[in-house]
């Protein structure tokens, strides 16, 4: 069996794993077909520039048997343009030499592939007088077990800081991969370190700090070829914003007044389930994605909830639908389409699509296209835009370059004089990003400023204005994954 690949093909990164774990190692365990035909796996590296980075790639998908097609000779043998390319060679009529049964640009599958090879009956001489490239130490004649075990750790962290403002967050995480069954369990910590203020002759200035702390556990199985369900359970303590926490902070220093004076010290924590079912239709070039999710929130009263403010409600329920799929248009451009519907309590539906799409314009370099829009009646619409470049330097390094925009009218929820609602906001985000790509582990460090302008409100809010001034800030972010 011959798998072309190059190391700048997205989806070749996707099946040249699954090509060495289900059908080498699988029929080496087997000690051949069901016919007792031994079966010879042989990955074709289609790209000569960057050798460095082909050699990361055959290290990291973990191919034992590889040979260079630089001129493209044994690729044009099949008339083939694009890649993955998967053919399956009958090799035991000697007579006859090498004989195709099977060819696809693109992936159907390991089950598709096991049928096939195991239609073969002949004699099981294979004939083949391929040089193999040197891909690391040889396997041959040591069986392995065809269930695929993976651990993989990670953790990262990001701060966003202005003058009076420091905003952190930090995720840990680990998962398990056993064959079709994958776990992962997660711990995230954000800080909020705000320096508030108000022209309100009733709130004195101060310095005041919050945390929120979130647990998730996830969890997917693959059901059968191409159909998986996922699942997942989370839950928080802490306030889900600065903003929520600014406000409450705010409502509690003022609650003598006789307006406020039943205003809660509260707890705010909540839940998260979601499940999912996904089908690649495509193995490994296209999926459709279907899922639900239940949010409760147990917030302050006047605590905004999703850019929105709530006033009167201490607990918020939530459900979410969602539709994705992405697919594989050719070797060098994929696309992935969102669509969300979310009904929150005591608020009309709100609507969500995002656009993302990724383009290799040459060899070593990746356009990355984000775009998205978001509707929720009577006067709620948000969209946002972005762009990333990447180059690759060598072996190991991408550096990339970013640019994001995003927009909303801001909400209203009441028709007081003075309103604690969010006025609109156009965010700005620009910056330059690294990343280190290892053999089993991999580090991203990225940095830019990050600007917040709010539109002037409809309603005046002069008490919250601190809260609502636009500031210049600082984005910093970096990730460490290893995978054991």
């Amino acid at each position: 069996m011959l798998d072309f690949f190059a190391y700048w093909c997205a989806p070749c990164l996707r099946v040249s794993p699954l090509i060495e774990k289900e059908i080498a190692e699988y029929y080496l365990e087997q000690n051949g077909n069901k016919y007792g035909i031994p079966v010879d796996v042989v990955a074709v590296n289609v790209e000569a520039s960057n050798p460095k980075r082909t050699d990361l790639f055959i290290r990291r998908t973990g191919l034992k048997k590889v040979i260079d097609d630089f001129d493209g000779t044994l690729l044009s043998e099949f008339r083939a343009e694009s890649i993955p390319l998967l053919v399956v060679l009958d090799g035991t009529h000697s007579d006859a030499g090498l004989k195709v049964v099977y060819q696809k640009a693109g992936f159907e599958g390991t089950s598709q592939l096991r049928a096939v090879i195991d239609s073969i009956t002949g004699s099981s001489e294979i004939v083949t007088n391929i040089p193999v490239r040197s891909a690391g130490p040889s396997e041959s004649g040591i069986k392995t077990s065809a269930i695929s075990v993976e651990r993989k750790s990670e953790v990262s962290g990001e701060a966003l800081i202005s003058d009076d403002y420091q905003l952190t967050q930090w995720d840990l995480s680990y998962g398990h991969t056993y064959g079709k069954t994958k776990w992962d369990f997660g711990l995230g910590l954000q800080t909020f370190a705000l320096e508030m203020r108000s022209p309100d002759p009733f709130f004195t200035p101060v310095q005041t700090h919050a945390e929120r702390v979130l647990t998730q556990i996830r969890f997917s199985r693959e059901l059968n070829e191409g159909i998986t369900l996922k699942g997942q359970f989370g839950y928080y303590e802490g306030f889900q914003s600065h903003r929520a926490f600014w406000l409450h902070e705010y409502y509690q220093q003022i609650g003598d007044l006789p307006f406020f004076e039943d205003y809660p010290n509260i707890d705010p924590r909540g839940i998260q389930l979601a499940a999912q079912v996904r089908w690649e239709y495509l193995p490994a070039s296209g999926y459709l994605e279907a899922g639900y999710g239940f949010f409760r929130d147990r917030i302050a009263p006047s605590a905004e909830f999703g850019r929105t403010t709530i006033l009167g409600l201490d607990r918020i329920d939530a459900h979410m639908f969602r539709l994705a799929s992405e697919n594989v248009i050719n070797a060098r451009m994929r696309s992935l389409l969102e669509l969300r519907l979310t009904d929150t309590s005591e608020r009309q539906l709100r609507w969500s699509a995002q656009e993302s799409l990724n383009i290799a314009l040459r060899e070593q370099t990746v356009l990355r296209a984000q775009a998205g829009w978001t509707k929720e009646n009577p006067s709620f619409d948000a969209w946002f835009a972005g762009l990333t470049l990447e180059q690759d330097l060598g072996a190991s390094w991408i550096i990339s370059l970013f640019a994001r925009h995003y927009h909303d009218t801001g909400e209203i929820q009441n028709s007081l004089t003075s309103s604690n609602a969010p006025p609109g906001l156009d965010t700005y985000h620009a910056g330059l990003g690294v990343r280190w790509l290892g053999e089993r582990s991999s580090l991203r460090l990225s940095a830019g400023p990050y600007w917040t302008r709010y539109q002037d409100a409809e309603v005046e809010a002069p008490f919250f204005e601190d809260l609502y001034q636009s500031r210049n800030w600082g984005l910093f972010q970096a990730a460490f994954d290893m995978t054991f």
